[in-house]
C-alpha cells in the first residue's frame, strides 16, 4: 500500500501544476495581447476590454510603463516564466528530484513576487488612478489563482 501512496501524490501534483500552468498560459495571452497593442497603434485598447471600463485610459496613464516600456510586457514575461517552472518538473525523469525542488522554489518565490506586485497595482488602480480596467483585475485574478497550491 505505501508504494501505492506516492504515486497519487505525484498525480495531484502533476495536475495542480497543469492547473497553474494553464492558469499562468491565460494570463500570458491576455498579457501579450494588451502589449501586442500598446506596441502597436494602441487603438484597439477598448475592443480588448470586456465588460465596460476605460482599459484605454488606464493602460495609456503614466502608470501603465516603465521608461516607456508597457507594463503587460513584464506581465506577460512573468506569466510565461511561471508557466515553463510549473511545467518542468513534470518534463523530468523521476531521479531528478533537485531540478524539482529548485523549480518549486522559483515557482513559489516568483508568483509570491507577481501577487505582491500586482496587489500594489490593484491599490493604484483603485486609490490612485480611479478608472475601472476589467483587464487589470482579469490580470490581477489570474496571478492569485496562478499561485501554486
Amino acid at each position: 500500500m505505501v508504494a501505492n501512496a506516492e504515486p497519487e501524490k505525484d498525480s495531484g501534483l502533476g495536475a495542480a501544476r497543469l492547473t497553474v500552468a494553464l492558469l499562468s498560459g491565460a494570463g500570458a495571452i491576455e498579457t501579450a495581447a494588451i502589449s501586442a497593442s500598446k506596441l502597436s497603434s494602441g487603438d484597439d485598447l477598448e475592443a480588448l476590454c470586456f465588460a465596460g471600463g476605460s482599459c484605454a485610459d488606464v493602460l495609456n496613464s503614466p502608470w501603465a510603463s516603465v521608461s516607456g516600456v508597457p507594463l503587460a510586457v513584464f506581465g506577460a514575461l512573468s506569466y510565461a516564466t511561471v508557466t515553463a517552472l510549473a511545467l518542468a518538473p513534470l518534463a523530468q525523469a523521476d531521479d531528478e528530484a533537485g531540478g524539482a525542488v529548485a523549480a518549486n522554489t522559483a515557482l513559489l518565490g516568483m508568483t509570491a513576487a507577481m501577487a505582491a506586485f500586482s496587489s500594489c497595482l490593484m491599490l493604484l488602480l483603485a486609490l490612485v488612478i480611479q478608472q475601472p480596467c476589467s483587464l487589470c483585475i482579469a490580470s490581477a485574478v489570474l496571478y492569485g489563482a496562478s499561485s501554486p497550491p
